[in-house]
C-alpha cells in the first residue's frame, strides 16, 4: 500500500511539473492584438448601415477596413498593436 501511495504522489509531482512548464511557455507564444467595435448613427441617433470604416496603423500604415451592418455596427478584430 505504501509503494502505491508513493507512486501516485511521484505521478502527480510529474503531472504538475509539466503543467507548469506547459503553461509558462504559452505567454511567449501568444500575439497580442487589439480590436475596435462600434456603432455608425447619424445626428439623430439613426443607425447608418453601409459606411465604410478604416483603422490605420500609423507605424506601418497597414489599413483595415469593413463596412457597417444592416443595423450600423462594425468589428474590427485582430488588429496588431501599434499607433
Amino acid at each position: 500500500m505504501l509503494c502505491l501511495k508513493s507512486l501516485l504522489v511521484r505521478r502527480t509531482g510529474l503531472g504538475l511539473a509539466f503543467c507548469l512548464l506547459v503553461s509558462s511557455a504559452l505567454p511567449l507564444a501568444a500575439e497580442i492584438t487589439g480590436s475596435i467595435l462600434g456603432t455608425v448613427a447619424d445626428s439623430s441617433g439613426g443607425m447608418v448601415p453601409g459606411v465604410t470604416v478604416k483603422a490605420t496603423n500609423l507605424d506601418t500604415n497597414m489599413v483595415r477596413e469593413v463596412r457597417s451592418s444592416a443595423s450600423g455596427q462594425y468589428r474590427l478584430m485582430s488588429l496588431p498593436v501599434g499607433k
